[in-house]
């Protein structure tokens, strides 16, 4: 929810700054209210459109004018707010900025529920015994979300190729026959589900695993999914664990993974921008790549 909020902040804040405020306060014995404020100083929101704006694929102007985003990631974070028993209101002056706050009820954390080393194993690469590298198809209409997920499978191992629309997912489906599909739903040309349907009308389509990738994937929008005949689904954002994990299951493959925390890389300065992705350290390529992939 707070990482929603953030990336919308950053996103529509060309110039100016903006603020996170934190705050808990003690409710009852272990529960505690947590209240978190994002203040942008982006083109604001007029009046007439807050109604409207955590309505399920409803825009603002400014959202529009973007040209990026379902109008989803709002909707959905606000119904887990309040599934917490808390919400998420705003205040927007246009020319001036926006105020989120979101308050949720929490649990005060105990220290003997905190393990003592809670980092999980990175995958690095592909054990050996399939007779050929499996073939990865990243179906995306960002730019960035299909790069970053592409170079994350292929610096793992996979042979991997990536498409920007439904419709140039099933072309390269036929001519190049992936075995597994990593596919958007929300795509201009030609949508996700569409694309799937197309391709689970065909032979190989039967035997090829794809996988849904979307904000919602709640309730109706589940059903939709698994009735366009994808095998599976994540929900944005998501980590690299649930994307290894979730090949595995439908490839038999097994992974290699570090067996010890790797040695930071200091950057260069002349590093160029196609090199940095493995110039930075362990740590940090991976919040990037939580970052940009949501």
């Amino acid at each position: 929810m707070l990482i929603n909020l953030l990336g919308n902040a950053v996103k529509f804040t060309a110039q100016g700054s903006i603020i996170l405020r934190i705050s808990a306060k003690e409710e009852s014995l272990g529960a505690l209210r947590l209240v978190a404020e994002v203040e942008d100083t982006g083109p604001g929101i007029a009046e007439d459109e807050l109604v409207r704006l955590f309505k399920y694929f409803e825009q603002t102007a400014s959202g529009r004018q973007s040209q990026s985003g379902t109008g989803l990631g709002l909707a959905i974070s606000r119904e887990y707010a309040r599934l917490m028993g808390g919400d998420i209101t705003v205040s927007s002056k246009v020319g001036i900025g926006s105020i989120f706050r979101l308050e949720i009820t929490v649990r005060e954390g105990r220290e003997s529920e905190l393990k003592e080393d809670g980092r999980e194993l990175r995958v690095i690469g592909l054990q050996p015994g399939k007779d050929s590298v499996p073939r990865i198809l990243v179906v995306d209409d960002r730019l960035e979300s299909r790069t970053l997920l592409g170079r994350l499978l292929e610096m793992v191992g996979f042979d991997v190729r990536v498409a920007e629309n439904g419709l140039e997912a099933v072309q390269t489906f036929e001519q190049w026959r992936p075995s597994f599909i990593w596919m958007d739903v929300h795509m201009p040309v030609m949508d996700g589900l569409e694309a799937t349907h197309l391709i689970k009308a065909t032979e190989l389509g039967k035997v090829t695993t794809v996988a849904a990738i979307t904000a919602g994937a709640l309730g109706r929008e589940q059903e939709e999914i698994l009735a366009a005949g994808c095998d599976d689904f994540i929900r944005k954002p998501y980590r690299e664990e649930e994307i290894f994990e979730l090949m595995a299951k439908y490839l038999s493959i097994k992974y290699v993974y570090e067996t010890e925390k790797e040695e930071e890389v200091p950057v260069a300065v002349e590093v160029g921008l196609e090199r940095l992705d493995t110039a930075l350290p362990v740590d940090l390529r991976k919040e990037l790549h939580k970052l940009f992939l949501d």
